[in-house]
């Protein structure tokens, strides 16, 4: 933050990015929109093919539920987004979950999914990947990874349309997220242990992850369902696992990374050693890193 200007104590850099980034409610279904042909361009361009008939067939806004964000598989290739306008949305936030729920996110794997088992390369023991309900921590890691597969957060990368300023903010964005998360999921450990109630909880995600009352509120209603808690942790640790195994190989073996995240069904541990074949070294995307106590932030 302070290499973009902002100054002052963390929180109060973090309040002028966000009031300097912010969507009006009315106004998060035409930006969404306006980064949909852009992130499937880039989709198709760097990540996987997908079938003519993919599309989406509307976006749109919603109140009074618990999630950011929705992805939808209709089927024949088709899907919608939703987005909750209940929660405040800033433009660097709604691309990466933009991203996330359509390209090369959530959408373009149900469609390729969808694609490949009607052509019979998606074994029969897979087809439960087509509903739309994570399964793993792979499920929600790939799309939790999708802005940094189209590179828009990375200066390296000759994106179309996405300026160096726009890419720094959008890095700032995945950093952000990456904070909430780890509070976010840290509250989903203590809350489901009976180490928490559900005032506590709201509030260490407040005050941990800098959430505001509505996002730290819809949290607790995600993680204290009796069987969404269960795969709630999935999101930050599949985005670690997935974001790792990206940045672990090179340049010229992303299509065979992609196949294998995109083509091919996998358990956390199997993925583990493609990518550790693929790159030829022990992949360990889980290996904590000793942290001094003065330097931890949650």
């Amino acid at each position: 933050m302070g290499e973009l200007g902002y100054k002052g104590s963390l929180q109060e850099k973090a309040q002028s990015w966000l009031a300097e980034t912010l969507i009006a409610p009315e106004k998060v279904v035409e930006v969404a929109q306006s980064m949909k042909d852009k992130s499937k361009e880039g989709t198709l361009k760097r990540v996987i093919e997908l079938p003519e008939g993919d599309g989406l067939d509307y976006i749109k806004s919603i109140q009074g539920v618990f999630w950011s964000g929705y992805s939808k598989y209709t089927g024949n290739f088709r899907g919608n987004l939703t987005f909750n306008i209940d929660r405040p949305w800033t433009e660097p936030v709604l691309a990466q979950i933009m991203a996330h729920e359509g390209y090369p996110g959530h959408q373009a794997f149900y469609c390729r999914w969808d694609y490949l088992f009607q052509q019979g390369k998606l074994p029969i023991e897979a087809s439960y990947y087509l509903i739309n309900s994570p399964t793993n921590a792979l499920f929600e890691g790939g799309p939790e990874s999708a802005l940094h597969f189209l590179g828009w957060d990375r200066d390296e990368e000759e994106t179309e349309g996405i300026t160096l300023q726009a890419k720094q903010h959008y890095k700032l964005a995945r950093d952000w997220i990456d904070m909430q998360r780890m509070a976010m999921t840290n509250a989903c450990y203590l809350f489901n242990e009976g180490k928490m109630n559900k005032e506590e909880a709201v509030a260490y995600m407040m005050d941990k992850g800098m959430l505001g009352p509505v996002e730290a509120n819809n949290c607790y209603r995600f993680f204290s369902h009796p069987i969404q808690k269960t795969y709630y942790p999935s999101y930050y640790y599949g985005r670690w696992m997935v974001g790792k195994g990206y940045d672990s190989v090179a340049k010229d073996q992303r299509a065979e990374f992609f196949k294998i995240l995109y083509d091919t069904p996998h358990t956390t541990n199997t993925f583990i050693d493609a990518i550790s074949d693929l790159s030829g070294s022990r992949f360990q995307p889980f290996e904590q890193v000793k942290t001094a106590a003065k330097d931890f932030v949650l």
